[in-house]
């Protein structure tokens, strides 16, 4: 509302000199052209405007304006500048400063271009100017003070130009710097009216604007005591929509001045001099312009390029880019004689660099990677960061054993610890699959690293830190468990699963029946008997690992109940493997409740069995959920103990009631003179933690089951003592005994062991 008060009064003031002008009005005039400069000076300051030292500039240029408000005697004049020249010039200069220091503090990339378009706007309106208003009295006395008057508007105008580059440099133009730029614009349409009056001799014939600068004072001051004045040093955090316009700009100010002098005739020598060397000096800088506008494209066009096609972490080549890179050399190499490689390579255990230090050290790691393999790669290499931890090298080959040679170079790389951090190292190995195209096969690049990651995991699963080629017994077994893959839904959904009951002895000489432990099995009408190995990770690897399991759970629990009533006074067990995904899911524990009410067992009848790696790997509701089926009396255990995961920690934060020891252990009893002490160790720590439960698996001769006796190792399950039986044998087994006949778990020894 103010604000609104003092525009009407200006407005006001502006009016009644224009209509009666006089010695009253013209006081009245200077008094509130006084106010609105004061106003202007140490609006920003009395705002908080920071830091202080910049605006100092500013509100010198405002002061320098007040003296020029008071009648000065002519003879104070040096040649044809005044004093109200001196006033004048010095503020422009101190403004000028001002905005050049406020575009330093943000930050000045496009510094080069923002000078160079002012000094083009500059000459420009030089140009206009000259030729316009100066180029008729060229010849004449009156050339130098014409000059002088010329030089206003092209001191607006440069003024202007910074103000533009101020807002595009903050990223915004703020109601401050418009009100700034709207003075600057009726100033320049001002001091351009009276150039052109004073060089044409026109004074006098023409009425007087003075009064209009009071317009200009108002838009100063406006500008000066709107809040956002204090923000014209910052950065406005958004977009910005204007710089499109600055093109126009440069058009109005740089073209057309030029286009008019090389219109208007030439009126002498002195003319034509000048309008040569500004016109050469204007097209020079647009040269100069356009030739850095054209480099500035060249390097942002090349800046997205490589932006788009490389990994920003490790400055590699990026998925996308490395599938056409592949797609182009296999059809290169069906027109020529060499082959193609594809080195898959995947960091073991790399999950646990980023949770034990950090993402942060985790990405150093990668980077570290990146250079030392980079370092051993030829010319004609492609080293590409795949995804993760996961890296790509594709490269022109001869021979599988060329290939084979260069991955065992990449292999030498992880030898040394790599860097996680400025003064800290950690050792890694890389699981490495290699596959080799010929010229004259027909594959596609998806084709081709599906091969050498098949490589790689099978490089994993025989133990990590080696390399593997994909050769043709792995292909084989690859479209082997493909084909498994693409049945594995439906065989779900038509419950085309069976299952087997493995015993578990107990007692003394192991002759007590103490339970089972249910095995999952498929016969595929196609495929013939697919192994758990490959139908089981293929069920995780899909996501239906949840639906299997619970089919198999519910199944288990039915079988117990049958086996149970056909063997009166006995109360056996049934163990169920649990996988991490079925864990995890939210209804686990009210699918175990359901499964045993529908089976009518108690929870004391059924024990489930988990990995050591879900317990590596476990999410934050694993305890949570194993604690709640021990409350309903269902077992835990952990299966294959001793494998090389289980922590003693682990032992001690979650709810576990028994232990399986690994089979790799029991095969060791015989042919290592340790393995006994180590077992009896691990049974002793066991029981010192309140673990009595202890099974040991794979038991398949009658010297190693003597042996675990003697170390105490309470209950065993393996090959000796039974093998996997259908639930209907296991029944006619059961009910052969009741009559006195062989017992329900019929020995197998020298068997080899099931899983």
């Amino acid at each position: 509302m103010a604000r609104l008060t003092i525009a009407v009064v200006v407005a006001a003031v502006t009016l009644c000199t224009f209509v009666a002008p006089g010695n009253d009005m013209e006081t009245l005039h200077c008094v509130t052209a006084g106010c609105l400069i004061l106003a202007f000076s140490f609006g920003p300051l009395l705002r908080g405007a920071q830091p202080r030292p910049r605006w100092v500039a500013q509100m010198a240029s405002g002061l320098c304006l007040l003296p020029a408000l008071l009648p000065w005697p002519s003879t104070l004049a040096l040649g044809p500048f005044d004093t109200l020249d001196f006033l004048y010039f010095t503020s422009y200069a101190l403004l000028f400063t001002w905005l050049v220091l406020l575009s330093r503090r943000l930050g000045s990339e496009r510094g080069p271009y923002t000078a160079l378009d002012a000094l083009a706007a500059t000459v420009g309106v030089a140009l206009g100017v000259w030729t316009w208003a100066l180029a008729p009295v060229a010849n004449g006395a009156l050339l130098p003070s014409g000059l002088v008057w010329a030089a206003y508007p092209v001191a607006d105008v440069l003024v202007f130009v910074l103000c533009v580059h101020l807002g595009l440099r903050r990223g915004g133009f703020n109601p401050a710097l418009n009100w700034l730029m709207a003075a600057l614009t009726v100033q320049f349409f001002l001091d351009g009216y009276y150039a052109y009056t004073e060089v044409m001799l026109l004074r006098g014939r023409l009425p007087d604007a003075e009064a209009g600068y009071l317009v200009s004072y108002l838009c100063l001051a406006l500008a000066a005591t709107h809040p956002s004045v204090v923000q014209l040093g910052t950065y406005a955090g958004g977009p910005d929509k204007h710089r499109s316009g600055r093109g126009p700009a440069l058009i109005l100010f740089t073209i057309s001045p030029v286009l008019l002098a090389a219109a208007v005739q030439v009126t002498g020598i002195l003319d034509m001099v000048v309008r040569v060397t500004l016109i050469t000096l204007q097209l020079a800088l647009l040269f100069v312009r356009l030739s850095w506008t054209m480099a500035a494209l060249t390097q942002a066009e090349t800046q997205s390029h490589h932006r788009a096609t490389h990994d920003p972490l490790t400055g590699l080549v990026n998925r996308a880019s490395l599938m056409e890179e592949i797609d182009r050399r296999i059809k290169f190499a069906a027109e020529s004689s060499h082959g193609s490689a594809a080195i898959y390579l995947d960091c073991d255990n790399f999950k646990y660099v980023n949770d034990t230090w950090g993402h942060g050290a985790g990405d150093v790691l990668l980077q570290d990677i990146a250079s030392r393999v980079k370092a051993r790669l030829g010319p004609d290499v492609v080293f590409a960061r795949f995804g993760g931890d996961e890296f790509v090298i594709l490269t022109p080959t001869d021979s599988a054993a060329e290939a084979m040679k260069l991955a065992d170079r990449v292999l030498e790389c992880f030898q040394e610890p790599l860097r996680i951090g400025p003064h800290s190292a950690h050792r890694l190995s890389p699981s490495i699959g290699v596959a080799v195209v010929a010229p004259e096969e027909s594959v596609t690049g998806d084709e081709l690293l599906g091969r050498a990651d098949a490589a790689m995991y099978e490089a994993k699963q025989l133990g990590r830190g080696r390399c593997v080629l994909f050769g043709e017994e792995l292909a084989t077994r690859t479209r082997y468990t493909a084909a498994v893959g693409a049945r594995l839904h439906e065989a779900i959904s038509n419950k085309s699963f069976t299952l087997q009951l493995q015993p578990i002895m107990g007692g003394t000489n192991y002759t007590r029946l103490i339970g089972w432990e249910s095995l999952a099995r498929w016969r595929d009408p196609e495929l013939g008997e697919v192994s758990p190995k490959v139908f089981i990770p293929l069920a995780e690897q899909h996501g239906l690992i949840g639906e299997l399991g619970d089919f198999m759970l519910r199944q288990a629990c039915l079988e117990l109940a049958r086996l149970r009533a056909a063997m009166p006074g006995h109360a056996p067990q049934v163990s169920v493997n649990i996988s991490p995904a079925q864990l995890l899911q939210p209804d686990f524990v009210q699918t175990v409740r359901e499964a045993l009410s529908a089976a009518g067992l108690a929870g004391g009848a059924l024990k489930l069995e988990i990995t050591e790696t879900l317990l590596i790997d476990r999410g934050a509701g694993v305890v949570e959920a194993l604690e709640e089926v021990r409350r309903q009396g269902t077992g835990v255990c952990i299966d294959d103990f001793g494998s090389g995961y289980a922590t003693l920690e682990t032992l001690l934060r979650l709810p576990i009631d028994s232990v399986k020891l690994d089979k790799s252990l029991i095969d060791r009893l015989c042919i290592d003179d340790a393995a006994p002490r180590q077992i009896r160790a691990v049974i002793d720590l066991l029981a010192s933690l309140g673990i009595h439960n202890v099974v040991a698996e794979g038991v398949e001769t009658p010297q190693q089951s003597q042996l675990l006796q003697q170390l105490g190792c309470p209950m065993v399950q393996g090959w000796l003592y039974g093998r996997p039986m259908s639930p209907h044998d296991l029944l006619a087994s059961a009910q052969l005994s009741a009559q006195g006949g062989d017992p329900v778990a019929s020995p197998a020894p020298n068997a080899a062991a099931d899983g």
